[in-house]
């Protein structure tokens, strides 16, 4: 809640208008109903849709307990399917985008990540399969697959780990470009695809991850 009201704030600081929020597990019906009933009363449809919700877990399949495995799998694929399967009656006909974000991890593989990693492997072919049911619709429906961007939930995952130096230091040596991303270097591809200069994109996998799957 204070994450959303902060945003909130800083959209009106820099535009002057008043963003609703709706706070409620992504993975309930409920929560999806209520985003998708605010945006047609305030908005009367919805343009861009980017679903970004997501947990992550640093364990195999052999270790991992079946209710975290369950827990990310709500949270990142269920939440983004409930909240598409909501918005998509009231998305405009044509030009309206969704831009899933998933992750490098759903492309190649990442030690330990069971759970993650099925859930956005799961998310791309869930974009790559809308792209296809909405086309005539007018419809586009892409995915960013990001590397490792330096964000609360990845330093979170760090200190997970009994020496998050190191474990920082083995993330960066994966990316050839020597660091990890900046969250506005993600959200720079997402206006792209949620933009009209990408109208003809649709399917597509945007790849932001400074060389993680190059090599």
């Amino acid at each position: 809640m204070d994450h959303a009201e902060e945003t909130a704030a800083q959209i009106k600081s820099l535009t002057g208008q008043t963003v609703p929020f709706v706070a409620g597990p992504i993975e309930s019906e409920d929560t999806s109903s209520r985003i998708a009933a605010i945006s047609g009363t305030e908005f009367g449809g919805v343009d861009v849709l980017v679903p970004n919700a997501g947990i992550d877990d640093f364990r195999p399949v052999d270790v991992v307990p079946v209710d975290v495995w369950d827990a990310v799998l709500a949270t990142n694929l269920r939440g983004a399917f409930l909240i598409c399967r909501a918005i998509l009656p009231i998305m405009r006909r044509p030009g309206g985008s969704i831009v899933h974000i998933a992750s490098a991890s759903a492309l190649v593989a990442t030690p330990g990540m069971a759970a993650y990693s099925a859930s956005k492997g799961g998310m791309v072919s869930l974009a790559r399969q809308m792209a296809s049911d909405y086309a005539l619709d007018g419809i586009r429906v892409n995915a960013i697959c990001p590397g490792s961007i330096d964000t609360p939930m990845l330093r979170a995952g760090f200190a997970s780990h009994p020496d998050p130096g190191e474990v920082e230091r083995r993330c960066i040596a994966r990316h050839p470009l020597g660091r990890l991303g900046k969250p506005e270097e993600v959200a720079y591809g997402a206006l792209y695809l949620a933009s009209d200069e990408a109208s003809f994109v649709t399917g597509a996998v945007l790849v932001i991850d400074g060389g993680f799957t190059a090599v």
